[in-house]
C-alpha cells in the first residue's frame, strides 16, 4: 500500500511535467509550419493555459509579437515571418494580399513593404500591422497557401493589384504568372466573372486585359518581350505584330521573338541571359542567313538599347515597316 502510494505521488509530481511537454511539442510541430509562430487561441486549442502562456512569454522562451501572436524564441526572422505575424493576427480567414501577395507567389517587381491583408468583411479588428483590406466576396477557392502564409490565389491576385497598378504593370504582372505557369486565362476570366463589377476599381481595365488573352493569346517569354511590345504601341504598331511565330522559307528555319508578317520583317530580342555564349551566337547567325535568303528582313535589338535608346528603336522600326510597305 505504502509503494503503491508512493507511485501514485510520484506520477501526480510528475505529470504538470508531462503535460507542459506534451503542449510544447504540438505547439512546436504547428509553429515549425508557421515560420515559428503560433497564435494565443492555437496555443489554447492545444491544451496550454493562460498561466503557461505568461509563463513562456516571462521565460523567453515566446516572443510577444502582438497580442494574438508569439514568436517561439531563436527562429530566424524574415520578410515571410513578418507578413505571416499581420496574417495571423488579422484571424482565421484572413490572407495575405496586394503586393504581399505577389512577392510570395516570387511575381518580378514586387517586395514586402508594408503587410497588406485582406479579410472578410465587416472586421471588428484592426491588426497593428500593415494594410487591412475587407470584401464582402471572399471565396474558399480564392485561398492558397504559398511560402507557408495564406496567401489570396493569382487569379484573385490580378483582381486586387487590378485597383492598385497602372494598366500597363498590371498587363506584365498577368503575363509573367501565366508564364511561370501559377495562372491561366481562364481562371483569370473566372475571377473577373465573379469580382469585377462596375464601380469596383480596376475592373474594366482588367476585363480588357482579360479579353485580349482568351482568343489564343501568347504571354511575353521574357521581360525583354514586354518591353519591346510597349514600344510597339508607343510607334502604333503593336497591331501588326505577332509574338513567338514560326517562320519558314522552303522549310521551317525557327520560331522568332517577334514577326511583322505584312512587312517580312522579323525582330529578334537579345536578351542579357539568354544570348551571351560563343554557340548561342554563332546559331543566331547561321538562323539570321536563313531568314534573309528566304526574304525576310531581320531586326536585332539588344537588351541595353531597348531600355538606352526607346526613341532610336521607335524611329528605327517605323522606317523599316514603312519602306517595306512601300516597296
Amino acid at each position: 500500500m505504502t509503494e503503491g502510494g508512493g507511485e501514485l505521488s510520484h506520477l501526480r509530481t510528475r505529470l504538470p511535467g508531462m503535460v507542459r511537454d506534451d503542449v510544447d511539442r504540438r505547439v512546436a510541430a504547428v509553429a515549425e509550419g508557421q515560420h515559428g509562430l503560433i497564435t494565443r487561441s492555437q496555443a489554447l486549442g492545444l491544451g496550454a493555459s493562460e498561466d503557461m502562456i505568461e509563463h513562456r512569454l516571462r521565460a523567453g522562451r515566446w516572443q510577444l509579437t502582438t497580442g494574438r501572436v508569439f514568436r517561439v524564441a531563436g527562429v530566424p526572422r524574415s520578410w515571410q515571418q513578418h507578413l505571416l505575424v499581420a496574417v495571423l493576427d488579422a484571424g482565421d480567414l484572413a490572407l495575405a494580399t496586394g503586393r504581399s501577395a505577389a512577392a510570395l507567389w516570387a511575381l518580378p517587381g514586387f517586395s514586402m513593404r508594408v503587410p497588406e491583408v485582406l479579410v472578410p468583411r465587416p472586421s471588428d479588428h484592426r491588426p497593428p500591422l500593415g494594410v487591412l483590406h475587407e470584401t464582402r466576396h471572399l471565396r474558399p477557392h480564392h485561398r492558397a497557401v504559398q511560402q507557408g502564409v495564406r496567401v489570396v490565389t493569382p487569379a484573385r491576385l490580378m483582381v486586387e493589384l487590378a485597383a492598385s497598378e497602372r494598366p500597363q504593370r498590371l498587363e506584365r504582372t498577368i503575363d509573367n504568372a501565366i508564364g511561370a505557369g501559377i495562372l491561366t486565362p481562364e481562371g483569370l476570366a473566372v475571377a473577373v466573372a465573379e469580382l469585377c463589377h462596375r464601380g469596383r476599381r480596376g475592373s474594366g481595365v482588367l476585363k480588357a486585359l482579360t479579353l485580349e488573352l482568351l482568343p489564343g493569346y501568347v504571354p511575353p517569354a521574357s521581360e525583354l518581350e514586354a518591353r519591346f511590345r510597349d514600344l510597339a504601341r508607343t510607334a502604333g504598331v503593336d497591331d501588326q505584330m505577332v509574338l513567338q511565330a514560326d517562320v519558314g522559307g522552303e522549310g521551317w528555319i525557327g520560331r522568332v521573338d517577334v514577326l511583322f508578317p505584312a512587312a517580312r520583317l522579323v525582330v529578334e530580342l537579345d536578351s542579357r541571359r539568354w544570348h551571351t555564349s560563343r554557340m548561342a551566337a554563332e546559331s543566331d547567325r547561321r538562323r539570321t542567313n536563313a531568314l534573309e535568303l528566304a526574304g525576310w528582313r531581320v531586326l536585332q535589338i539588344t537588351w541595353r538599347r531597348l531600355v538606352d535608346d526607346p526613341v532610336g528603336v521607335v524611329h528605327e522600326l517605323r522606317a523599316l515597316l514603312c519602306a517595306a510597305l512601300a516597296a
